[in-house]
């Protein structure tokens, strides 16, 4: 099953996040005359699974850094799977992080391997946005 991507809310915190359900994107809709903002890109593409423990290793230290990324499951996408297979020599390595540039195993995380990915995709360490998958 496909990623949905629904857009991005501000929360009652005030805080960006990406609208989990159609229905969260639609009642979060501004006002008229309300403040706009533009939405952060997500330049990150977590393959995952449900039950790897280096995934939430991975979503949390992305988090923590507040840096987006869109979260796709494998065992749900037969070719988010098969592109992870070609990315790690046969292997259905997760998480894996891919941009535009970049594609990197996280398997056995560490925040040394996090880093390097990051420095690697030539992104910042800290963002502004979180992700909902």
């Amino acid at each position: 099953m496909p990623t949905r991507t629904y857009g991005w809310v501000m929360d009652q915190d005030q805080q960006v996040r990406q609208a989990a359900t159609e229905e969260d994107a639609v009642t979060a809709l501004p006002e008229p005359g309300a403040q706009r903002f533009d939405p952060p890109k997500t330049e990150i593409t977590m393959y995952t699974t449900t039950w790897c423990g280096d995934c939430v290793a991975a979503k949390r230290f992305l988090d923590a850094k507040g840096i987006a990324y869109t979260e796709v499951d494998i065992e749900q996408d037969a070719d988010a799977a098969e592109l992870v297979m070609r990315l790690n020599d046969g292997r259905r390595s997760v998480p894996t992080l891919v941009t535009e540039s970049t594609a990197a195993s996280l398997s056995g995380f560490s925040i040394a391997k996090a880093r390097a990915f990051l420095e690697a995709a030539g992104l910042s360490g800290e963002g502004t946005a979180r992700r909902d998958s």
